[in-house]
């Protein structure tokens, strides 16, 4: 007891200190005297010395005597004379094994912590390609007629033996009330478009991997219905068989080469094709969207620099010296001969770059040089 009395003095603490305490002051103890703290006093870094070897003791003895109070001291019980004969009493070496055993606790003890963290990082590293190649798996190929045929499949969205079952179709004509109503399956286009019924898309994309309310999952793509017809899709994997066509088809050759703020959907389509999402009233076709009222263009970013948009065309017949700059008052004209096509207009504001330009009207109310790009004075 004598030996632990000295060991709680040389760490200044009082008995009864917990483990945690026991750590911090000799952590302080260490810092305070450590040798390579006298490196041009050798005399002082010889004392230094002692008294760590006094400290690391101290440390240990009160380390063990704690663990020791907490879990309770290994008992060993005492060798038999058969053990003694054979070599496994407190002399042998199986005796030796337990002074390392009760290290081997106190390690794990110490260090239980950073072996948890360490399991669940190799965990994480393991799992990683799973998720990731599961999220961007390409979607399954498009069930036939004759095996979507074969049985009744339920309403939409059920599951069938952990996979969703096909969407339940109308009856065919002349059905009778209350007989078994069998699928009629559409044929498959190859592809799918905006009004398309749920089996339509079952038959051309096949079943989908996820199935959340009225949204089915390909991948990182999405389609979303609305009555069972789509209303909108996002084709971020790139995987879906979309496609939209103008009511009109041009002409071959003659087709528009741009379009711009009034167009119409139809018109949008003959130059861009189909958009790679379509979500409420707005296009997307990568980066870059247009956006509709009805059936006009209103709005559009061409963020990816990808749409062939233009503004309303130039005055033909211009002076040269009306071209050199802008001001408060100018017409969208004057605005289109000075800084040429924006590249974004929602509303009443024409963005270049960073910079934009507000009009009421016809005529500019103010503008905002942020890109140092704009031909303006204030005249």
């Amino acid at each position: 007891m004598d030996h632990l009395l000295r060991s709680y003095k040389i760490l200044r603490l009082k008995p009864g200190a917990s483990l945690a305490e026991v750590r911090q002051a000799h952590r302080d103890a260490a810092w305070l005297w450590h040798p390579d703290r006298f490196p041009r006093e050798p005399y002082i870094q010889e004392k230094a010395r002692a008294r760590m070897r006094e400290i690391n003791a101290a440390y240990q003895s009160l380390k063990t005597h704690l663990l020791e109070k907490a879990t309770g001291p290994l008992e060993v019980a005492a060798p038999s004379a058969d053990a003694a004969l054979s070599g496994t009493g407190p002399g042998s070496t199986a005796g030796s094994i337990l002074p390392l055993i009760r290290t081997g606790q106190i390690w794990f003890r110490e260090h239980a912590g950073i072996l948890a963290l360490g399991l669940a990082l190799a965990t994480g590293l393991f799992l990683s390609p799973l998720i990731y190649n599961y999220l961007t798996s390409p979607s399954q190929p498009a069930a036939t007629t004759a095996q979507e045929a074969a049985s009744v499949p339920p309403a939409s969205g059920a599951i069938q033996g952990g996979k969703p079952a096909p969407p339940a179709a109308a009856p065919q004509n002349g059905a009778k009330a209350g007989s078994p109503a069998r699928p009629t399956l559409p044929t498959p286009k190859g592809h799918f478009t905006l009004g398309s019924s749920q089996y339509e898309v079952w038959a051309v994309q096949g079943p989908p991997q996820h199935i959340l309310h009225n949204t089915w999952k390909y991948g990182l793509s999405t389609v979303t219905f609305k009555n069972r017809r789509v209303v909108s899709y996002l084709n971020i994997s790139r995987n879906l068989r979309v496609r939209l066509a103008p009511g009109v088809p041009a002409a071959a050759g003659r087709g528009p080469v741009h379009f711009t703020v009034g167009s119409s959907k139809d018109r949008v389509l003959a130059v861009q094709g189909t958009p790679t999402g379509v979500v409420g009233n707005t296009w997307k076709y990568g980066e870059s969207e247009v956006k509709f009222r009805g059936d006009r263009v209103v709005a559009y970013a061409n963020t990816g620099h990808n749409l062939e948009v233009r503004a309303p065309s130039r005055p033909r017949t211009a002076r040269k010296a009306s071209r050199k700059y802008f001001t408060l008052g100018s017409s969208k004209r004057r605005v289109l001969a000075v800084q040429g096509y924006p590249t974004y207009v929602w509303g009443n504001t024409w963005w270049y770059g960073y910079s934009q330009i507000i009009f009421y009207g016809d005529r500019v109310i103010g503008f905002a040089d942020v890109s140092r790009n704009l031909k303006a004075r204030m005249i």
